[in-house]
């Protein structure tokens, strides 16, 4: 809808405010009654107000202050024109995805669900067995690949014949103040940093 009606996006959520109450609403709202342009002001809605962009809770703080815009929508279809110009998404297996591409001048990104951790959701299961099919797939590529991971000894035994560096990681998105903290997390590449 942005890219077929950027305009008519644009100006229905100028007239929207931040609001608890409108959230909430646009939240209940029987999806199946809107049309489609109102369908995207109600997502870009939630995700801009929402907290982490989770599009669960309303997210806003007391001592911030609240953005002037909720989305702008040619400025910000304009950078993801851009961002993606010479980009390919697919939507399939990791591992197909990784053999299909794989070139001596290929770099993988891999940041897969942390192994032993839940906030993923059900349907983003990935088990053991999963990251095992993972390492032994980049054990074999031709291209590069930097992974990274939670810090737990079953990731670094799968991981023991490739680089590991520790890095510490600053975690600020949590509703509790006390999970707000650094973790410990593990880059792990088959060159040299």
């Amino acid at each position: 809808m942005i890219k077929e009606h950027p305009a008519e996006v644009e100006r229905l959520l100028d007239f929207e405010f931040i609001s608890r109450d409108k959230f909430k609403q646009y939240k209940s709202i029987d999806v199946e009654g809107l049309t489609e342009i109102q369908r995207a002001v109600r997502f870009l809605y939630i995700i801009s107000n929402s907290f982490a962009s989770k599009g669960v809770s309303f997210g806003y703080t007391a001592i911030g202050k609240p953005c002037q815009k909720i989305y702008d929508v040619q400025n910000e279809l304009m950078l993801l024109r851009d961002r993606l110009k010479n980009t390919i998404v697919e939507n399939k297996d990791a591992i197909e995805i990784i053999k299909k591409y794989d070139r001596p001048t290929t770099f993988y990104f891999c940041d897969p669900p942390y192994l032993g951790t839940s906030g993923y959701g059900a349907e983003a299961k990935f088990t053991l067995e999963d990251h095992i099919r993972l390492r032994d797939t980049l054990s074999n590529i031709s291209g590069k690949f930097l992974l990274t991971i939670n810090d737990c000894e079953e990731i670094r035994k799968l991981y023991k014949d490739f680089h590991i560096q520790e890095v510490m990681v600053h975690y600020s998105v949590s509703r509790q103040q006390a999970a707000r903290k650094e973790y410990g997390e593990l880059m792990i590449t088959n060159y040299e940093n």
